[in-house]
């Protein structure tokens, strides 16, 4: 006794179907092992990174070395020693590693020891009391002036005739002037006071 076509359809499709459910029961096992893999791979990733352990010499000023752990926090602002400066040398690769601050410093001196330290300490001065200098037009102004300003920006100067009579105090604070065409440098008279260039 054989089967009907209707019913040897009817098998055919049941097959099929059981295929289908079988193929995607495989592939939510197969989602569900990679998941555990992700997680697995981001574990030994973390255990690494909680293994790895980097110390830092600090030489007391009794002349005795103690060491640290070094995070970031305690390598770069530690208040014990607010007005020392900070590096990180890699020992393999020779590389050093300093603040901002500190490269900000060395870029805008004369590469000598003593113009980095006179740029560092310029940095390093409480200008919140500076007037901000951001436009060559805010710069002209300062003829006649005594206060105390600060560039905050990079200007490029076009017919430039020079600052007057100025008396006060500027500070370049890092930035640069550039005077593309005028008749005088950047002041043209003789009672500045006290003029701090960073370059």
């Amino acid at each position: 006794m054989g089967l009907s076509s209707s019913q040897a359809r009817l098998l055919s499709l049941t097959g099929r179907m059981h295929q289908i459910e079988y193929g995607a029961q495989k592939l939510e096992a197969q989602k569900l092992q990679l998941a555990n893999e992700t997680r697995q791979v981001y574990a030994d990733y973390e255990n690494a990174l909680e293994m790895t352990k980097i110390q830092h010499k600090i030489l007391n000023t009794d002349g005795s070395v103690t060491f640290k752990d070094t995070t970031f926090n305690n390598f770069i602002y530690s208040q014990a020693r607010a007005n020392s400066i900070y590096i990180l040398r890699d020992t393999e690769s020779g590389r050093v590693y300093v603040p901002n601050k500190i490269r900000s410093a060395y870029e805008n001196s004369n590469k000598t020891i003593d113009g980095f330290l006179k740029t560092l300490d310029s940095l390093n001065e409480d200008k919140s009391s500076y007037t901000s200098i951001t436009s060559a037009e805010q710069l002209s102004q300062l003829s006649s002036s005594n206060g105390k300003f600060k560039l905050d920006a990079d200007l490029v100067l076009d017919n430039w005739e020079g600052i007057r009579n100025f008396s006060g105090t500027f500070d370049g604070n890092g930035h640069t002037i550039t005077i593309k065409s005028g008749t005088s440098g950047l002041f043209r008279s003789k009672t500045v006071q006290r003029l701090k260039t960073l370059n």
